[in-house]
Parts: structure tokens; sequence; C-alpha cells
């Protein structure tokens, strides 16, 4: 299983990529959205982690051009910040992101990753589980 990762911090792409690396995901990585949107003219991750505050174009935005995206429609987005506050998840979850996740709670990653692109991992969560009570529709 193959992650697009993109953030702009170096650090947290390394920190992320460990975390994902150890539970046998293949990583590619981004530094921004535009190289995010260069690379899937070539391939289709089976999912994308996406930084909210990137330069240039935001994670949300992103988030919101792959999803208009026959191609990348489908495809899960988990989204990542050190904002936690409820009208950042609720922008991200709107957007169209499968999950959001907060930069303090990187280790719980593998495990919400694999409910979202592993199929022999029993019972995967409802998305409305993962939303945390916001409506998005």
């Amino acid at each position: 299983m193959t992650i697009l990762l993109a953030d702009d911090d170096r650090v947290m792409r390394t920190l992320t990529a460990t975390f994902l690396k150890r539970s046998g995901f293949e990583m590619l990585y981004a530094q921004d959205a535009a190289q995010v949107l260069q690379m899937v003219k070539n391939i289709i991750p089976d999912m994308f982690i996406l930084d909210i505050m990137m330069p240039g174009i935001s994670g949300i935005d992103l988030c919101r051009t792959l999803r208009a995206h026959e191609a990348t429609r489908e495809t899960p987005v988990i989204m990542l910040s050190s904002l936690n506050d409820p009208q950042t998840v609720s922008n991200c979850l709107n957007a169209g992101a499968s999950a959001f996740l907060c930069k303090s709670d990187m280790q719980l990653l593998p495990a919400i990753v694999k409910k979202f692109i592993c199929p022999s991992t029993p019972n995967p969560m409802p998305r409305q589980e993962f939303q945390a009570g916001v409506d998005v529709k």
C-alpha cells in the first residue's frame, strides 16, 4: 500500500513516515500541494495524508481539489494539523477529508490508516465515527 504524504516540514515528514514505514506502508513525499498535483498525474496512491498549513495551496484546498477529480475522488484523505479546534476539524471534513488527526496524536496514525486502506483489518470504523459528531452534509 502506498501513501502520499504532503507536509512542508521535513521533520514532520520524517516522523510521520517513521510511524507508517514500521507498519509496512510504502511512502511517497511532497513538500506542497503543487507537488502532489504533479505527482498524481503519474501515480494514484492508496491514501493521501495532508498537512493543513502548507505554502501556496492549503491542505484543505488540496483535499477539495482531490475530491473534485474522478481519479482521486474515492482515495482516502487524512488531514494532519497541530490545530485541534472544532472549526478546523469541521473545515477538513467539509472539504471531503476521510479523517482528521492532531499531530500531537501521531502514534494513532498507523491504526487510522489501516482502518481505511487494509481490507484485512476487521470491523473498519464507519466514517461517521471518525467525525466526532461533525455533520459533513
